[in-house]
């Protein structure tokens, strides 16, 4: 009997199915559930038509969401392969002071003299971005022709290093002349850590919440840019995006003022 071992078949992988698939899915889907409801209207009882109806435009929409964030994480795929996985959405130019003090103990007792007061002072660049990449939720809300827009955005974060000028520095040392030595020590641990100290003051919230309404405004014009390119969504009547952070609680996006207002109907041409 022989005993060689005999090659197993290894089953094709899958194609994965792209946005193309996903769209031509959702068409068959609702031209279903149109004959569905059709049918029901036609041959069924009052309340069963009501009820196909109800089911038809809860999935509808459904579909479309689906479809958008879809639509919409495609073209952030072109985008990713072309310019990289960052969008740059604001910077800020701030002057920044950094202050060290020492002082001398020699047996649990203070030496005189030797107190030493170092402040390093700069000008700082700080930039905010987001991830393509990240998780981006598209949604509508409102009534027919006038619709709103909510997008939520992956979460802001900074730029590191943080750019600062380093011909514009300035450091100004106090104390007495015994304690040189200590301010020279003072001023050269500061410059050590001035770009970790620079980063945290950047990934801090209020610095995050000083540029955030300047990077909302930046995810709605992104947002505005890649709808009116879409020829899908272009006549879907929205009249405004409202651009929201995952820090930040919102339960309904009408209740918030518009980010940006697309002003009127946007229409194909």
């Amino acid at each position: 009997m022989s005993s060689e071992n005999t090659p197993t078949a290894v089953p094709p992988s899958k194609p994965t199915r792209g946005c193309a698939g996903a769209c031509f899915q959702a068409l068959v889907i609702l031209f279903v559930l149109v004959g569905a409801v059709g049918l029901a209207a036609w041959f069924g009882p009052p309340i069963l038509s009501e009820f196909m109806q109800f089911h038809f435009r809860k999935l509808s929409d459904q579909v479309l969401k689906q479809s958008i964030t879809e639509t919409f994480r495609a073209h952030l795929v072109e985008i990713a392969s072309t310019n990289g996985n960052t969008l740059e959405l604001a910077t800020k130019v701030s002057d920044e002071a950094f202050d060290r003090s020492t002082e001398l103990y020699v047996a649990g007792f203070k030496v005189p003299f030797f107190d030493t007061k170092v402040t390093l002072k700069t000008r700082a660049t700080y930039r905010y971005h987001i991830k393509l990449d990240g998780v981006w939720r598209l949604r509508k809300e409102g009534l027919p022709g006038r619709q709103t827009l909510v997008v939520l955005a992956p979460k802001i974060e900074p730029t590191l290093p943080v750019a600062f000028d380093s011909g514009a520095m300035e450091a100004v040392l106090k104390g007495y002349w015994v304690s040189m030595y200590h301010q020279e020590l003072s001023h050269q641990e500061l410059r050590k850590g001035l770009t970790a100290k620079l980063g945290e003051r950047a990934g801090s919230r209020e610095s995050i919440d000083s540029v955030r309404e300047a990077c909302r405004q930046s995810v709605a014009m992104f947002v505005k840019n890649w709808l009116l390119a879409e020829d899908q969504w272009r006549a879907e009547g929205i009249q405004d995006i409202r651009v929201f952070f995952p820090d930040e609680q919102q339960k309904d996006g009408l209740g918030f003022p518009p980010t940006l207002e697309i002003g009127g109907k946007q229409g194909p041409g």
